[in-house]
């Protein structure tokens, strides 16, 4: 577990890909998501509660996401500097939730692959 001051340019830089990758994958899956209740005439009743819900916690996951960024860059966080694997992990979640067509059939996986980025960006980060 580091600071920012303590690790060299490149785990700043494969931390700042780590967030770059995680923020992307969670603002389009919220996209996705908004989407799908543009027209609520296209969706049942209960799909579109569900997704406003999900978008809500879209949101809050966003929110912690910028905060941890933001703590790391004040040296105020620590982190454990990503792996390669964890960068191809993060990478492909961002890549999959981009090539998904929005349909309420593949909102659970929308969702699902969202959930998987931040848990995965949660890893690096010591709390």
């Amino acid at each position: 577990m580091a600071i920012k001051n303590a690790l060299n340019e490149q785990q700043i830089s494969d931390y700042s890909k780590s967030y770059d990758y995680t923020l992307k994958c969670l603002e389009e899956s919220k996209r996705k998501l908004e989407k799908l209740n543009e027209d609520p005439t296209k969706i049942n009743e209960d799909d579109f509660h569900d997704n406003e819900t999900e978008i809500g916690e879209l949101d809050q996951k966003i929110a912690l996401v910028k905060s941890k960024k933001i703590a790391f860059d004040r040296n105020e966080h620590s982190i454990n500097p990503p792996s390669t694997q964890q960068l191809d992990s993060l990478k492909g979640l961002m890549t999959k939730v981009e090539r998904l067509t929005a349909n309420q059939a593949i909102a659970t996986e929308i969702v699902r692959l969202s959930t998987d980025a931040l848990t995965e960006f949660n890893n690096i980060h010591s709390d």
